[in-house]
């Protein structure tokens, strides 16, 4: 029994000795170093923490481009050249490409008088924020369609003002625009009268405003010739045709049922009339089968000479891309 309990104290001795090892030479020294330069760790922690908040900052502002003041034109929404014209002209689509610095705008021109637009009396001028003149290049397509190719357009050009001018524009004043080198229509101006005048429409212009965005970046888009534009703006024309006559087809397919059906009817009430003493009410509704009959008619052939023409416009436009391939077609200069 003495010894189990001088091992037990032995062994209690030991443990001590080891714990008080342990807290002399590990723990309290660990703990002072902590306390020393607790405040040093503290301020490295936040160090980090706002050093890696610049860098998402910077990061972030790097890949979201600045936009300017003025708002983007929107797309599809026609404007009108000229505060007293007829002529309106939208922006249908706009691609940039970072990597080659250039952006290829579409535009559309209409007009509220039906009146037909020269396509070489529509003038377009472009510029970068701070007035910074972009190369543009004007290809004038089928029905008032225009394709605009502006080069050298680097990243961070924040916005882009294109400046439509109609030349044909008549008023009693005979309007005419001037303000090309004027500093009221810069986009870097900054008072309210000149910045009015930056963005929207003048005498016989408006002033388109594209702001740099991400969303319409396309690094694999390529610059095409005129030519090149021509042809698939033909071909385009040439599916749409095609489209209409598939549509003017199953009207027509349509109208001929429904005059067969009519012409059925019409026998049949001849048909019955033999046994009929309401011949009168007969002989009505006889008149009313007659008159869709030939309404449907009528209809299937419109139809058939829509289809006429636009066949036949299909077989030009097929030829007109032949000689723009063969060296044949001679652009206008517009």
């Amino acid at each position: 029994m003495d010894f189990i309990f001088h091992l037990i104290k032995v062994i209690g001795t030991r443990v001590i000795k080891i714990f008080n090892w342990i807290r002399f030479k590990i723990v309290e020294p660990v703990n002072g170093w902590h306390q020393e330069h607790l405040l040093a760790a503290k301020l490295s922690t936040i160090g980090v923490f706002l050093g890696i908040l610049l860098f998402i900052f910077i990061d972030a502002r790097i890949a979201a481009p600045m936009h300017s003041r003025y708002a983007s034109t929107p797309l599809n929404e026609a404007q009108t050249l000229g505060q007293n014209g007829q002529t309106e002209m939208a922006i249908t689509s706009r691609k940039y490409n970072a990597k080659d610095h250039f952006m290829i705008v579409k535009m559309h021109a209409s007009s509220s008088d039906s009146q037909p637009l020269d396509p070489s009396n529509v003038k377009f001028k472009a510029q970068a924020f701070g007035r910074k003149r972009i190369p543009i290049e004007k290809i004038a397509l089928l029905n008032n369609d225009y394709v605009l190719v502006l080069s050298d357009l680097q990243p961070g050009y924040r916005a882009v003002q294109i400046k439509v001018t109609n030349t044909q524009v008549t008023t009693s004043n005979s309007i005419t625009d001037n303000s090309d080198d004027d500093d009221s229509s810069s986009l870097n101006n900054s008072s309210s009268k000149k910045k009015a005048s930056a963005e929207g429409a003048g005498s016989n212009y408006y002033n388109f405003i594209i702001n740099e965005d991400k969303k319409f970046v396309n690094n694999s888009l390529q610059k095409k010739s005129k030519s090149q534009y021509l042809i698939q703006d033909l071909q385009s024309q040439i599916s749409k045709l095609k489209s209409q006559i598939k549509d003017n087809n199953l009207d027509i397919d349509a109208g001929m049922k429904q005059a067969q059906a009519d012409q059925n009817a019409i026998d049949n009430i001849n048909n019955q009339s033999k046994y009929s003493v309401n011949k009168d009410h007969n002989q009505d509704k006889i008149q009313q089968l007659q008159s869709d009959y030939q309404s449907q008619q009528d209809q299937i052939t419109a139809l058939n000479k829509k289809n006429d023409k636009y066949q036949e416009q299909i077989m030009l436009y097929n030829k007109q891309i032949k000689d723009i391939k063969n060296g044949k077609y001679t652009f206008t200069d517009n």
